[in-house]
């Protein structure tokens, strides 16, 4: 897996890393907080860590993806296609508010 960890990740990914994420609740949010304060260099004092996919290390990013496919118990980042709005690889375009949104609206079961 040393391999895999140091791959970096396609805007693809990191898009749908960050849906998943956004997904997240609890002690599961708090882990994968823990996992960026522990691999990234320190942050600003405070308890709100900043998750900034473009400037964060490939181990860093992996870490997140593995810890978002066990906790959701999803096969891969690609499940969660299905749930984020469309967008453009090519033009690097992306509605995650839109698609966050609706997330965050939607009644819990």
């Amino acid at each position: 897996m040393g391999e895999e960890q140091n791959k970096p990740m396609s805007y693809k990914e990191k898009t749908l890393l960050s849906l998943g994420i956004n997904m997240l609740m609890g002690p599961s949010l708090i882990e994968a907080a823990e996992i960026v304060r522990q691999n990234e260099p320190p942050q600003a004092a405070g308890d709100e860590v900043e998750l900034d996919f473009e400037n964060m290390n490939p181990t860093t990013l992996q870490l997140l993806k593995n810890h978002v496919i066990n906790t959701l118990q999803i096969e891969s980042l690609e499940a969660l296609s299905n749930t984020s709005p469309k967008h453009s690889d090519e033009e690097g375009e992306f509605d995650n508010d839109r698609g966050l949104q609706e997330n965050r609206n939607s009644p819990q079961r």
